[in-house]
This record gives structure tokens, sequence and C-alpha cells, in this order.
């Protein structure tokens, strides 16, 4: 089977992050099947750039036919970013003959951005292909509620009206939270099968190299969070609680390992509160986090307090701190909570300095075996559910069905 895979942030190991589509498409291959993904040549958190000479390119990955188009290159996470994400449509389009050409049994729509669907639509009928829409999140849903967008905002209007289309169009509609399902049917006229497959790990094809940091050596209790520093992840409450553990425990370190749009908010809250117990050591690659997450006591996910959190979380750090067997402190609202499904940590009230550092005294004063068998609960969990071999076994099982 040929699978066709648009994907506006189309990741690898080697250009950042955004890799779902990469994990599937290698366990795709290992079935037997031929995988082609279609991205971005230009996306605000690739670490290099996929393109050679700024031009269209084509590159095998690990079998997989990688295909990055050079759109529009924004500097402004403005409305230079949505010219960009209109951009990646139109190249689509200018090189329609390559992915008519490949002639694709099953064309795959990875959202966000949803805009690729219009292609989308465009080649699955040429082709007479089956067409799937991935919703990794709810748009314009969570675009408005963390923006504060009037919903007559012509961005959003435009997102609205392409949703409804891929909803009215597609054969197959898979999300990576359970509860975006119910939201669908009660908001939205939905033609194709629905299904849930959650974001995942790929435990067989790790990167694993090890990291030396001072820091990470030392007796201190270390509070880990790797991953991007921007406004979802609600960073500045993991701050206050160290605002305050800098009077009670100052032996409690909180380390963060990323960067982002807000980095330099959040250092200017670290040399004003003077939180000499807080350390940023900014983007270090891939194959280093399991071994930082590792050398630290718990590892912290936050997330800010959105509606669309309570159909579930899917990011795939959660994922990450269970494979390395931490205890975690979740800081979210969510009615799908993975930690405590698995009773691999804590979840605690979100956007709560106070709650955060509870947690985290909880933990510190928790003995290390009692610790040590939060980590393990989680680990064994996503074997169980959350492995990428898993995953593509749905996937295909759905497909099939449609």
């Amino acid at each position: 089977m040929k699978i066709l895979i648009l994907s506006h942030a189309a990741g690898t190991p080697e250009i950042g992050p955004n890799m779902r589509t990469y994990f599937l498409g290698m366990n795709l291959i290992k079935q037997g099947h031929q995988v082609y993904i279609v991205g971005s040549g230009v996306f605000h958190k690739y670490k290099i750039s996929p393109l050679q000479r700024n031009k269209y390119t084509a590159k095998e990955v690990e079998g997989i036919s990688y295909h990055w188009l050079p759109t529009f290159n924004y500097t402004k996470r403005n409305y230079q970013q949505v010219l960009n994400q209109i951009d990646y449509v139109f190249k689509l389009w200018k090189f329609r003959k390559k992915w008519l050409a490949i002639n694709p049994d099953v064309v795959i729509i990875s959202s966000p951005p949803p805009f690729a669907i219009f292609m989308g639509i465009f080649i699955a009928k040429k082709c007479n292909a089956k067409l799937s829409y991935e919703i990794r999140d709810l748009w314009p849903e969570i675009i408005q509620e963390l923006g504060n967008f009037s919903s007559n905002h012509p961005y959003l209007k435009l997102l609205r009206y392409t949703v409804k289309k891929i909803y009215l169009k597609a054969d197959g509609i898979v999300s990576v939270k359970p509860g975006d399902l119910a939201y669908l049917e009660e908001n939205y006229m939905v033609k194709g099968k629905t299904t849930y497959i959650p974001n995942g790990f790929d435990h067989k094809n790790i990167n694993d190299e090890p990291f030396k940091h001072d820091i990470l050596s030392s007796n201190s209790f270390k509070v880990i969070y790797t991953g991007a520093l921007s406004n979802y992840y609600a960073i500045a409450y993991l701050l206050r609680a160290a605002e305050k553990l800098k009077e009670t425990h100052p032996e409690i370190k909180i380390i963060v390992v990323g960067d982002g749009d807000d980095k330099e908010t959040y250092l200017k809250i670290k040399n004003e509160k003077d939180l000499n117990n807080v350390e940023f050591m900014g983007f270090l690659p891939k194959k280093n986090m399991l071994s930082i997450i590792r050398q630290g006591d718990v590892a912290f996910l936050g997330l800010r307090d959105t509606k669309a959190n309570r159909f579930g979380i899917s990011t795939n750090k959660l994922y990450e701190y269970m494979y390395a067997k931490k205890p975690i402190i979740a800081s979210y609202r969510t009615d799908y909570d993975l930690v405590e499904e698995s009773n691999c940590g804590l979840s605690v009230e979100p956007e709560s300095g106070e709650a955060i550092y509870q947690a985290i005294i909880a933990l510190y004063k928790m003995p290390m075996s009692e610790r040590e068998k939060l980590g393990v609960n989680g680990y064994e969990y996503l074997l169980k559910k959350h492995t990428f071999e898993i995953i593509t076994k749905k996937y295909l099982k759905f497909i099939n069905s449609i």
C-alpha cells in the first residue's frame, strides 16, 4: 500500500520536533508499505532547515520518502506564519504532478494547521484514494482560547470553514485525544468513520546518548522539564513554585531544558526574583533528552487550563518521561489523565504555583522506593498502550476499515 502523508510540520530527528509522522512512517515501512511525507520547508520549531539552497528538496530518511516545500520564510509568529501555512497549500498545488505520480492508496492529512485538506481532497479524488484526517489539536478551538480571539476573527473564520469541509469530506478521522471525537459529533457534521489513536513512543529506535552537566551530577533533588518554552506549557507557574522553594527547600533545583518564544520572559523572571535554584539549559539535542531526564528525580509537565485539554493530553514529553521511569508532576485539567490512570505521579491543579510546590514537596519527602515504583508504573503503562508498534497496528486496522 502506498501512503501519502501531508504534514506541515514534518519533523525528523535531524531537523526537529513533531515527529509522529516520522515514527508512524518508519513502522509502516516495516509492515511492507511505501510512505511519502510532504512537509513545509519552513517551520519555527525546526532547528536546521531541511531545504537545500532554499528549493524543493527530496530526501530519503529511514526508508521514508520526504519532500520539503520552499514555503514563505517567516520571522514572527503573526500574519507571517499564516502566510507560511497558506503558502504550503499553494506549493502542494505547484508540485501536484509529483503527488499524483505517486498514485497513493491512502492520503493522510496530519494537522495542525488543517489547510492541506484542500489538496488532500484533490489528490484522493484524482487517484481514487481514501482520505484520512488526523487531529493533533482541535483547531480553531485551541487557537481561539489561547489567543483570546473573537470568533469573528478572519483567521478563525477561515479555520472553521476548513475543518467543516474536512469533516464532511474525509473517509476517516483520527484523533490523538480520546475526547475529541465526542466533541466533533456534538458540534460538526461528520461523514466518515472516526477513531482514537493516541500519541506514543518509539521504544525500538531510540537515539539515547549520555549527557553530563555539573548541576545534573549534583546531590540536589532535581525537578526536570524538557520541551518548548511557550505560553501553553505554563512554565511561569513552575517558577512561582521555585520562588517558594528557594525559601523553604533550597536543596531542590528546577532544571529547564528547551527553547521557545517565552524563554526571555522566563529568564527575566529568574533574574528579577533571583531564582538561583532554577537552571535554564537552553536547547539540547533530542539524543540527550533521556539521559537528562534520568538524572533528575521528578519530571514536570504543566499546561494552560484550556477547555480543549479536557478531551485529553497528547504531548510527547509525557511518554518520554514515562520511558525514563520518572515520577511525573502533571499540572493540568483533563477528563483523560494518563498520569492518574497509570499511577505514575501526581496530578495537580493547573496554573497554580502553590499546587506545583506542594506536589514537589510531597515527592521530595516520599521514600525513593515509592518514587521508583511510580516511575516503573509509567514505563509499564507506556509499553502496554503507547508504543508505535501498537499505534501502527491500530492505524493499519483503521485504514483497512475505510
